[in-house]
């Protein structure tokens, strides 16, 4: 039981960190000229990925759902765009 409430707050944690670097590179690319269109369409071509059993990749069990992360940068592109 430890061990499993140890790996649920780890993958909170890497959660976290993931939607920071989400943010952390898209006001890179709006810096640099570049349109987030990009990074949106690396976690569409991401999201579409899977197992050969039609499961999520276990590397998104520490990560937050794709649709959740565009959401987000859209949400961010938005915000700054104001």
């Amino acid at each position: 039981m430890a061990n499993f409430l140890i790996q649920m707050l780890a993958a909170s944690l890497s959660r976290k960190d993931e939607y920071e670097a989400d943010a952390y590179g898209a006001a890179l690319l709006l810096k640099s000229g570049i349109d987030l269109s990009a990074q949106i369409s690396m976690f569409r071509k991401q999201e579409s990925w899977g197992t050969a059993d039609g499961g999520a990749p276990a590397w998104l069990l520490s990560h937050p759902e794709t649709g959740k992360r565009i959401a987000e940068i859209e949400k961010l592109k938005a915000s700054w765009e104001a």
